[in-house]
């Protein structure tokens, strides 16, 4: 079993328990690009990156993990995870409507998250190093378009359904993780005013 250390086995491991049940299904798919994406994060020479990588990978695992156990309620999970595996139970190889819902989901809950607990841990994410690795997001997409069970026609589809299921004016991943930052900044903003508001006590941090 893959250890805490290698957040990329652990995706790979849990999309290898799925397979022989459901096939190349949504889920399945979903977890091949961000294991692409994982290995990709660990080769890029930038320690917080990979630190981010490993964050966001070990909450992937956990959600997927904790829906198979049956936690699928609103206590387990959040509402855009509940979203997103609904449309998968309703249809597991509806790519074109899960594949967004998923992304979409773990962009907006998890990266925000992942982000903020790495700055907890004194691991600073600089923020062109954070926007410069879309390209890399980028290449596993299109490489898991380029194949079966995916086609370069449903990309287009899903490119358009991200934006639809989003709320956002035009499909971007740019701009989804560009939320995720501005919403780990904004937490971070809330917690200091909170902690000027309500200092700890003396000898508490």
């Amino acid at each position: 079993m893959p250890s805490a250390q290698d957040p990329c086995g652990a995706i790979q491991e849990i999309a290898n328990e799925i397979l022989p049940s459901c096939g190349q299904d949504a889920l399945h798919v979903f977890l091949n690009i961000h294991h692409c994406i994982c290995l990709k994060a660990i080769a890029s020479g930038d320690e917080s990156i990979r630190q981010l990588n490993a964050r966001f990978a070990d909450t992937c695992v956990l959600r997927v993990r904790k829906f198979r156990q049956g936690k699928v309620s609103q206590e387990d999970l959040p509402e855009r995870w509940l979203r997103a595996l609904k449309a998968y139970m309703k249809d597991r190889t509806a790519f074109v409507q899960v594949l967004p819902r998923m992304a979409i989901a773990h962009i907006c809950d998890d990266l925000p998250s992942a982000l903020l607990e790495l700055k907890d841990m004194g691991v600073i994410v600089a923020k062109k190093v954070y926007e410069e690795f879309i390209d890399t997001i980028l290449e596993c997409v299109d490489e898991a378009y380029s194949r079966p069970p995916l086609s370069r026609n449903l990309k287009e589809r899903f490119l358009h359904d991200v934006a639809r299921y989003s709320g956002a004016q035009r499909f971007s991943i740019r701009e989804l993780r560009a939320y995720a930052w501005g919403m780990a900044t904004q937490r971070e903003e809330m917690r200091n005013k909170l902690k000027e508001l309500f200092p700890p006590p003396e000898g508490q941090s």
